[in-house]
């Protein structure tokens, strides 16, 4: 495969360039921590792992919505206010800040140590494009300013690996599927729905596990560094 040929480098973001489940890890605590101050009787009626539970119970109740991880944050705070005693009025400002406080500690990422000198490169030959289910902010973190353009599952109306995903954002770059290559660590989420779409892919292997039985991605990496050599880049990333 000549990969001169793409116009569009597509990443998946959550454990592709951050570690996923110490940011969200850290968001719960902040949130928990910012009701337990200024709600208290929310905290006193539901642990966090009741909460879990509950969470999971309203996407589970709700499928065509399951996708929307910031719709099941803010029913979820909604519905625990108004059960923990507070009126509707209190109840909507629970959902709006406590979903800001948590989309703020959500979005405060620590990008692995290869990102931005990659990023750096790449961009001036290429478009990037960030494809994910999650729903940080991107504009709360230094990414922002190096991606042409973003999806995630919120507004695409599904999630990966559906491939209706991949092709909505081919339509937003504007691009061919065969003009994309797509980059990220899930085996399914991203190489197999990329590749049912029509899409190239490189799964970036960072933990050095075994692939599944699943049909081969385009190529394998384990660094973002060696990105820039299979695209055939000249400038090499200290």
């Amino acid at each position: 495969m000549q990969y001169q040929q793409f116009k569009v480098l597509t990443f998946d973001l959550d454990d592709t360039l951050w570690e996923c489940l110490p940011v969200i890890e850290q968001a719960e605590q902040k949130l928990r921590e910012w009701l337990t101050r200024h709600y208290p009787k929310i905290t006193a009626r539901y642990s966090s792992s009741a909460l879990a539970d509950n969470r999971h119970s309203i996407s589970q109740n709700n499928p065509k919505k399951a996708h929307d991880f910031s719709f099941i944050r803010q029913t979820q705070l909604f519905n625990i206010a108004l059960d923990s005693g507070y009126s509707e009025q209190i109840a909507a400002q629970v959902r709006d800040c406590g979903s800001e406080v948590f989309i703020t500690e959500r979005s405060n990422i620590i990008l692995y140590e290869d990102v931005i000198p990659v990023f750096k490169l790449l961009s001036k030959d290429y478009r990037l494009g960030a494809l994910t289910n999650g729903n940080v902010d991107l504009s709360k973190t230094e990414l922002d300013s190096y991606f042409d353009f973003t999806l995630n599952a919120i507004t695409a109306g599904f999630a990966k690996p559906d491939n209706r995903f991949f092709l909505q954002a081919c339509a937003l770059a504007n691009v061919d599927a065969s003009e994309i290559l797509h980059i990220g660590d899930h085996p399914v989420h991203d190489i197999q729905g990329a590749s049912n779409a029509g899409i190239a892919t490189v799964w970036l292997n960072r933990k050095n596990t075994n692939w599944p039985d699943l049909p081969k991605p385009t190529n394998i990496i384990f660094s973002l560094k060696e990105l820039p050599k299979i695209l055939a880049l000249t400038n090499p990333v200290a």
